[in-house]
């Protein structure tokens, strides 16, 4: 059986005490009937219960929101493969180098490997894909930036006062990124 936790602690607390003043006043004031006073101490428990347990559901989405970069994380210092039937030992490395940063072809590796909503097959990521991805990423990066170079320079080059039919073709320098 799970242990309480700390609010729900509080809750039956809170239960218990407003039960015995519901029953105290309940038994100095002989007309209350036994139904009203039931509902006079359900209605206020039950949505206190309630609301407690919408927040800890919030709070609970938040937290693993937060701890998302720390699976990441943990998923880029074990990456050892096992092996599997019908995979050949020699094409598969035993261990993985993963960038700190991976970029976008590098991530889609990693949210790949060993991820049981691909099939199989592709779940298995070699060392030749891994270090083609950071050949691609590496080679994306250096043609952005060179762009990005090109774009600031002509941003810097442009006169103080300058026509909206100057700056407007401007974004279309970086639309391909």
């Amino acid at each position: 059986m799970r242990r309480l936790g700390g609010w729900q602690r509080l809750w039956v607390v809170v239960a218990v005490l407003w039960g015995l003043l519901v029953v105290a006043v309940a038994a100095l004031d002989s007309g209350v009937e036994i139904d009203i006073a039931l509902m006079v101490w359900l209605v206020p428990v039950s949505g206190l219960y309630a609301l407690g347990a919408s927040v800890g559901w919030i709070v609970r989405g938040f937290r693993s929101i937060e701890e998302a970069p720390a699976r990441l994380e943990d998923r880029v210092s074990s990456t050892q493969h096992e092996k599997r039937p019908g995979t050949d030992a020699d094409d598969l490395s035993s261990h993985l180098v993963w960038s700190e940063n991976p970029g976008p072809c590098e991530a889609h590796l990693l949210r790949r490997f060993d991820n049981p909503l691909f099939p199989t097959k592709r779940r298995i990521v070699t060392a030749q894909e891994l270090n083609d991805a950071k050949l691609r990423d590496e080679e994306e990066y250096q043609q952005f930036r060179v762009a990005f170079e090109a774009f600031t320079l002509r941003i810097a080059q442009l006169p103080d006062e300058i026509d909206t039919k100057e700056i407007n073709p401007l974004p279309e320098l970086l639309r391909c990124w």
